[in-house]
């Protein structure tokens, strides 16, 4: 088993460009790929959803983007 999560501890508002520390909620994402060597895979992703913290935002929540 993998467990891929983020080291951010923050996210940039797609929508007003405000940086967020504030954390919304958290949760885990199971994936179970096919057998390797035999045996069978799993990789669980842990992500965060970060409050907008503007009146511009129009969402009230971001997920964090694992790619940077």
């Amino acid at each position: 088993m993998y467990l891929v999560k983020s080291k951010h501890s923050s996210c940039i508002c797609p929508s007003c460009h405000t940086l967020s520390h504030r954390i919304h909620s958290q949760y885990v994402r199971s994936l179970q790929d096919v057998p390797a060597y035999g045996k069978t895979t799993y990789i669980k992703i842990q992500t965060r959803k970060f409050f907008a913290m503007t009146v511009v935002a129009h969402k009230l929540f971001l997920q964090k983007d694992l790619r940077g």
